[in-house]
């Protein structure tokens, strides 16, 4: 990891209960294309994916096992949000997002500890 440069900063505090947080991730949202009435559009064309950035709020519920925290969030986060980072009011990345419950909104998110411990592994 020597050399890469990144312009996030990481958090040197492990993380209390009842602290708020934080996320920045995606939400896949389906459009439906509008078109004339009197023109055939095969199905495939007839909606859309788009991927729009999302933020909510998590609040620290307590410490799990190892560097886990369980949290509950805001918004209900999706399958793939997992990676997504935490942030403080500082902008320090906290930790970054684990995994969570399907359509609830209980999450759970690794400290920053982790990203600390790798950077200085790898410069070893």
């Amino acid at each position: 990891m020597e050399g890469i440069k990144s312009p996030l900063k990481l958090a040197n505090y492990r993380p209390e209960q009842e602290q708020i947080f934080r996320i920045y991730t995606y939400n896949e949202i389906i459009i439906k294309n509008e078109f004339p009435k009197d023109i055939d559009i095969p199905e495939i064309f007839k909606t859309r994916d788009e991927i729009r950035p999302y933020e909510t709020k998590v609040k620290v519920l307590g410490k799990k096992q190892g560097n886990f925290f369980a949290c509950e969030s805001e918004g209900f986060l999706k399958v793939g949000n997992s990676g997504s980072p935490l942030f403080d009011d500082n902008d320090n990345v906290v930790g970054i997002l684990h995994g969570g419950n399907p359509d609830t909104n209980m999450v759970i998110f690794q400290y920053a500890d982790i990203i600390t411990r790798l950077i200085e592994d790898s410069s070893k």
